[in-house]
């Protein structure tokens, strides 16, 4: 009996022996495997890529993409787009915006591709008119193209471009059978600025469109100022800081220098409104003029800056037949009254010694008395500096006034 005892004793001992082995050699295995899982899902989820949404819209015309619009992608993703204008409408350009409708981009490839980094809102650009049926944007475009092809080599001065680019304007004139009545095309040449430009007009739309083809010597200027650009340069509480700051900026001298060391002629200005870079590219044989950086300013230049570029703009002015020169400008003058008065209040209100008003500039055509567009902005001044920034403002019966100047003739 004490043996049978003994035994069952033993006997349950070595099974629960057994259960125990089992159970931890389950753990052991299990807590391993689970800990692994555990970390990788850490692992996922700290790689795990942000979504960006992409919506892409035209007017006029049709885009296909290789994501469904306003889907949401991992960051990083590729996009490739591709738009049809409908019959009638050309295809411009494709422009990028962020989420608060700022344009980051623009682009005229076909197909086009972007690399999907944030919110993006993507539109294709598309305007009424074709080869049969030619408007102002459409020439525009056929002259983009041409600019684009357009061999400025170094050396080439201004009056033989000139006399290359009039000849090839003329024929784009032929070819589209155009009318001086209803779109009129004229090359102008600025020896003192290093570029041809192209003015294409239209009385009957009322637009007026410019495309400057420019020298290999202002491009290497344009060049460097966007290179400067896009450092997004700030204020820094005032004007001396500010400065230093530059001064102090490896990047931007480093910028700075490489062009100067390619024979560009750079220079830091400032006045008391604000700071920017002067870049001229003078050759022996073409003058460039002073290309200039987007000027960075203190609380008062940005309130000069928002009331032309935000307030004034929004007014949407436009000139129709039937108001004079005189007449337009007394339109102006009351549309935007109270947009001076608002800010000269601010200004007061930053004990500014500054002051806001209207202002006027007149271009007229052709060595003429005929008015081609008339420019309205704002100048902010004291006694001893000035500042102004203009919209132009087309002349829509100036094919009108040519023709009867003609024939006046």
């Amino acid at each position: 009996m004490k043996f049978l005892l003994y035994f069952g004793r033993k006997r349950n001992e070595k099974k629960k022996n057994i259960s125990l082995l089992v159970l931890f050699s389950i753990f052991l295995l299990v807590v391993p495997v689970t800990a692994i899982a555990q970390k990788q899902t850490l692992e996922s989820d700290e790689n795990m890529a942000e979504l960006y949404q992409v919506n892409y819209s035209a007017e006029n015309g049709t885009i296909t993409a290789n994501i469904k619009n306003d889907e949401k992608v991992p960051e990083g993703t590729e996009v490739t787009f591709t738009a049809q204008a409908n019959e009638g409408y050309t295809f411009d350009y494709w422009a990028v915006k962020n989420e608060n409708d700022e344009l980051i981009s623009k682009s005229t490839e076909m197909p086009f591709m972007i690399i999907v980094n944030e919110n993006i809102k993507v539109e294709a650009v598309i305007f009424e008119g074709n080869a049969e049926n030619p408007t102002v944007d459409y020439v525009r475009k056929e002259v983009e193209n041409f600019k684009d092809n357009f061999i400025w080599s170094y050396g080439k001065t201004v009056d033989q471009a000139y006399a290359e680019i009039n000849v090839k304007i003329d024929e784009l004139k032929e070819k589209l059978k155009l009318d001086s009545k209803e779109i009129f095309v004229t090359t102008v040449k600025h020896n003192n600025n290093g570029y041809v430009e192209v003015h294409i007009v239209s009385a009957i739309e009322g637009k007026n469109e410019r495309v400057r083809i420019y020298s290999s010597e202002c491009l290497k200027a344009i060049e460097a100022i966007n290179a400067i650009n896009a450092l997004k340069l700030t204020w820094d509480t005032d004007m001396s800081t500010t400065i230093k700051n530059y001064e102090n900026n490896e990047e931007l001298q480093n910028i700075v220098k490489k062009y100067k060391d390619e024979g560009l002629d750079i220079i830091l200005v400032h006045d008391e409104l604000t700071i920017y870079y002067v870049v001229k590219n003078d050759s022996k044989y073409v003058k460039t003029g002073r290309y200039i950086t987007n000027a960075v300013g203190g609380p008062e230049y940005e309130l000069f800056k928002k009331t032309l570029q935000e307030e004034m703009m929004a007014k949407d002015l436009i000139w129709t037949p039937d108001l004079t020169v005189d007449e337009l400008k007394k339109k102006i003058r009351n549309e935007t009254k109270d947009i001076i008065l608002n800010a000269n209040k601010q200004l007061r209100e930053m004990n500014s010694k500054y002051h806001f008003q209207l202002d006027f500039r007149v271009n007229y055509y052709n060595n003429t008395q005929i008015v081609e567009t008339l420019y309205a902005g704002v100048k902010i001044e004291n006694s001893a500096d000035q500042r102004a920034q203009y919209i132009p403002i087309a002349n829509p019966k100036l094919n009108e006034l040519i023709v009867e100047g003609k024939n006046a003739d």
